[in-house]
């Protein structure tokens, strides 16, 4: 081996450590703040409920996609799962597939390492939404310490964070020209269909006029997609009329509720293509080849408005729009000032979270959510091609 080879490789070395390095620092950072944000919640509500994770209980403790799992694992009757719940409707194979592996662990540890898995894929995720730089680098912490994820960490919603891991993936994977990854990434992605149905649209318009792209990304979603869904079948056939039946009973929350209200369930449908059309109208008038960053994290927040939940990690589909917004020449300092507005807020509403008022608390929690969309705004004008 020549000398200059051994120190490209020792560069190369160096590179891949500093990388594990900082998603280190990172992982234990986000977990460490959402240790002491739960005890300063238990510290201000005197020992009481009032805290990011015991307030959103309903999420938190009543783990149906785990329950549908253990089901779905010892082959047992897949109705006692999931139906008459609607808060959980019938998990998607996806979201079993996530699942199944935690069914092993006791329940105890199965929400440790759910809670560990959260905080790593969302980490990982953000991270994809960084360029190469240092600074674009940096602007991913206030991000990684937003009150969204924070709580989604508390009450370690694994499906939530895969949905944007996986989103993630996808848009980097179209950028390296990587399909077949890109698809895989969608097929899992398409379990949380409010946020991923944009990003789609804009992945199947930048594969216009490429066959081989598009075969590509239909064979990664279908390695993804024909198993677990064979799997499902087997164990329960009619598990799509079952999921459609629980997801009509789901309570909307949101914009979504509103539109559902004055419009019925057709402009909740209206407002899914909208924002689909929107995303491809993005992409169009958008430089060809590679997704802009800006661009995809812009709709990626923007799919908030079409999401039926509620509460503060409903937000999590903007913190890709906080990392861009921080990668932006003059504006490093916004997401910061955001995320501590938003902090303040969610501090001042706090007291909100126990007693008869909780439910007016969560509603006003998920207010937070739509001031960081507002703020993220300056996204929307044109700047140089994201790296």
């Amino acid at each position: 081996m020549t000398e200059a080879a051994g120190l490209s490789r020792f560069n190369r070395t160096a590179g891949a450590l500093s990388g594990v390095a900082w998603l280190g620092v990172a992982l234990f950072g986000l977990v460490v703040t959402a240790g002491v944000v739960e005890l300063v919640g238990w510290y201000i509500g005197n020992g009481t409920t009032a805290s990011l994770s015991s307030g959103f209980a309903g999420i938190g403790d009543n783990w149906a996609p785990f329950r549908a799992a253990q089901a779905f694992v010892h082959w047992l009757p897949p109705a006692g799962a999931y139906a008459g719940d609607p808060n959980n409707a019938h998990p998607l194979p996806q979201i079993l597939l996530v699942f199944v592996p935690l069914v092993f662990l006791p329940v105890s540890l199965a929400r440790l390492i759910g809670s560990l898995a959260c905080a790593l894929f969302s980490v990982a995720a953000l991270r994809l939404w960084a360029g190469p730089s240092p600074a674009e680098r940096r602007a991913v912490w206030p991000a990684l310490l937003a009150p969204p994820l924070v709580q989604l960490v508390l009450i370690d919603h694994l499906q939530a964070a895969t949905g944007l891991a996986a989103l993630s993936l996808a848009v980097w994977a179209q950028r390296r020209e990587r399909w077949f990854l890109a698809g895989a990434a969608m097929a899992v992605a398409i379990e949380r269909p409010g946020s991923a149905l944009p990003i789609l649209a804009m992945l199947a318009v930048a594969s216009r006029g490429s066959p081989r792209r598009i075969l590509a990304a239909v064979g990664g979603a279908a390695v993804v997609l024909v198993p677990i869904c064979a799997a499902s079948f087997a164990w329960d056939p009619g598990w799509v009329s079952h999921y459609l039946d629980n997801l009509r009973g789901y309570r909307m929350a949101g914009v979504p509720l509103l539109a559902i209200e004055f419009g019925g369930s057709s402009a909740f449908i209206v407002m899914q293509i909208g924002l689909a059309t929107l995303a491809a109208w993005l992409t169009v008038t958008g430089p060809r080849g590679p997704l802009d960053l800006d661009r995809a994290a812009l709709v990626c927040g923007l799919s908030l408005l079409t999401t039926p939940e509620q509460g503060l990690y409903s937000g999590i589909v903007l913190l890709p729009s906080l990392v861009r917004l921080g990668s932006r020449s003059g504006l490093s300092a916004a997401p910061w000032m955001l995320s501590g507005l938003a902090w303040l807020a969610t501090l001042w509403l706090w007291p909100l979270l126990s007693g008869p008022s909780r439910g007016q608390g969560i509603a006003w929690l998920t207010l937070i959510s739509f001031g960081l969309l507002v703020g993220t705004f300056p996204l929307a004008r044109r700047t140089r091609i994201s790296a």
